[in-house]
């Protein structure tokens, strides 16, 4: 099991084949789960660093820390994805076709 892999799901036109169960067309996972179940750990990854950008943008507002603007752009988007990969492995969606 990869981080992010590629799959080759069933061909486009079911009725060619019988036996093929799954997700039409390729399609990508993310420690296992495709990534097109990985909503909710995408939502609460982008929450949590909006929500981590505006409490950095608020102290800095407020002269609490001292940080350049870049920072306080590239930490929550870091955060963000480290988060995602995080839930995605602790977390995983099974699902059965």
């Amino acid at each position: 099991m990869g981080i992010i892999e590629k799959h080759q799901g069933c061909p486009d036109i079911i009725e060619k084949v019988d036996s093929c169960f799954g997700p039409k067309g390729d399609f990508y996972t993310v420690f296992g789960t495709e990534f097109g179940f990985l909503k909710d750990h995408l939502r609460i990854s982008i929450s949590v660093g909006f929500l981590i950008f505006f409490v950095l943008y608020f102290l800095k507002h407020e002269e609490k820390i001292k940080l350049p603007f870049y920072l306080i752009i590239i930490i929550p988007i870091i955060i963000t994805i480290l988060l995602f990969f995080l839930l995605a492995y602790l977390f995983p969606v099974v699902v059965w076709y």
